[in-house]
C-alpha cells in the first residue's frame, strides 16, 4: 500500500478509485513534498485528503491543503490566498484535478516573517511569498509594522 494519504476507514469503490488514482499522481510531484505530510479520513461520505505544508526549520506545520470528494466531485476551498477548485467527474478525472491543485499549491513559495525586539523574536507568521494575506497565526495574533526578517521556506 502507498504511503500518500493513509486512510484508516472502510471507504467504497469510488473512494478507492478516487485514492488510487491520486496516489499515482503524486510520483510526479517534487521530492521536497513528503507522503508523510499527507492524510486522508471520511466524514459524513465525504473523503478528505490532506497535504500539510511545513516549515522545517520550526518543526510546525504552517498550511494544510485540503481536498474533498464526494463520490462524483472534487472540491477544495479558497482559504485566504488559495485558490478554490470545483470540478465533476469520474473518480479518476477527479484525482487528476485535486493532484493538479495540490501541485499548484506546493509549488508556490512560503515565507516566514519574524519580528524582533530587544535581540529576540516576539512574532512569528508565514505567508505565500507576494500575498498579503496571512496564513493562519498558531497563537492567533496579528503584526501591524513590517517583519524584520523574512525567510523563504521553498
Amino acid at each position: 500500500m502507498s504511503a500518500w494519504f493513509p486512510l484508516t476507514d472502510p471507504c467504497d469503490a469510488l473512494h478507492e478509485r478516487f485514492l488510487a488514482a491520486l496516489r499515482e499522481h503524486v510520483r510526479d510531484w517534487p521530492p521536497s513534498v513528503r507522503a508523510a505530510s499527507s492524510g486522508a479520513f471520511l466524514i459524513d461520505g465525504f473523503l478528505t485528503t490532506y497535504v500539510d505544508v511545513p516549515d522545517p526549520d520550526e518543526g510546525t506545520v504552517v498550511a494544510s491543503l485540503r481536498v474533498e470528494f464526494d463520490g462524483s466531485s472534487v472540491y477544495a476551498n479558497q482559504v485566504g490566498s488559495v485558490g478554490g477548485l470545483g470540478a465533476a467527474g469520474t473518480p479518476e478525472s477527479c484525482a487528476a484535478e485535486a493532484a493538479r491543485w495540490y501541485l499548484q499549491q506546493l509549488g508556490r513559495p512560503v515565507e516566514r516573517h519574524e519580528w524582533f525586539e530587544g535581540g529576540k523574536r516576539v512574532q512569528v507568521r508565514w505567508r505565500f511569498a507576494g500575498e498579503s494575506g496571512w496564513l493562519p497565526a498558531p497563537d492567533g495574533s496579528t503584526q501591524a509594522r513590517p517583519a524584520d526578517r523574512v525567510a523563504v521556506l521553498r
